[in-house]
């Protein structure tokens, strides 16, 4: 019997060992590199790993990094193939994550082990880094998004959450080297417009500020936190019409539960 698609060859002598204790494929490598070619035909390892994976699975998987990805040199063995054997803390945290069955604490610690065992993954340091930054961490956050840039992740993402924990410091010039480097990398991404927007009104850049709202709430008009401070950015600018206007159209999109609506209120009662 041999073991397929194990990275590491295994084959038992059923006849003399039941129990599958003694791999004897280092001897018998003629038979096991036999039979490993006659399993391929029936299940190649591209395709057996996600051949029953739910289309949602899947998807968080790819969140992950996970997708038609190698796996890193540390967790590979010579044929280039992770061992499951030796992977299932990893694959126990994956599917934590994946599953969504953790939050918090528990969502930290199990992408601190994923960093860990995968240093290399992008995504897995994007995540780790925004989970941080959730927690109000910009001292653990910051490395994990910095580590995600490095590994070569083309959004802006990382830089828009560096940009977020520099401007909670202070540190409005560092901000800004952190957007601009977002804004180059997807330079139509309103999300991005919409900091810079922060970043200006931050500044006391009135005029700026609101062009950047407007054409960040142009692209996406669900940007709630935009729209606040396009009001609070027409208010400082003296447009009171214009702030009122903006606020009501934010009560007007917010669920009658929302928490946000008290404060929305209060910035219209301000304004009149």
């Amino acid at each position: 019997m041999e073991i397929h698609p194990a990275p590491t060859p295994e084959l038992f002598d059923l006849t003399s060992d039941a129990a599958e204790q003694q791999n004897v494929a280092a001897g018998e490598a003629t038979i096991a590199g036999q039979l490993d070619q006659r399993a391929g035909r029936y299940s190649p390892p591209s395709l057996a790993a996600n051949a029953s994976m739910p289309p949602d699975a899947a998807e968080r998987l790819r969140a992950l990094g996970y997708s038609s990805r190698q796996p890193t040199v540390d967790s590979r063995q010579a044929n280039g193939r992770p061992d499951p054997k030796d992977m299932r803390e990893l694959a126990a945290r994956i599917a934590q994550v994946t599953s969504g069955e953790v939050t918090g604490d528990a969502l930290v610690g199990a992408l601190e082990t994923i960093a860990r065992a995968d240093p290399a993954n992008a995504q897995v340091h994007l995540r780790l880094g925004f989970a941080y930054l959730q927690r109000g961490d910009c001292a653990r956050g910051v490395p994990q998004l910095t580590a995600a840039a490095n590994a070569g992740l083309p959004s802006a993402d990382a830089f828009i959450g560096i940009a977020t924990c520099l401007g909670r410091q202070n540190d409005l010039a560092g901000a800004e080297r952190a957007l601009a480097e977002a804004k180059r990398r997807e330079p139509d991404n309103p999300v991005v417009t919409a900091n810079i927007g922060i970043l200006q009104l931050s500044r006391n850049q009135l005029a700026p500020a609101i062009a950047s709202f407007t054409a960040a709430l142009a692209r996406d008009p669900g940007l709630d936190e935009a729209r606040f401070n396009l009001a609070i950015a027409y208010a400082k600018a003296g447009r009171r019409v214009d702030a009122a206007a903006a606020a009501r159209d934010l009560l007007n999109r917010l669920p009658v539960q929302s928490p946000q609506r008290s404060e929305v209120e209060r910035l219209l009662r301000a304004i009149q």
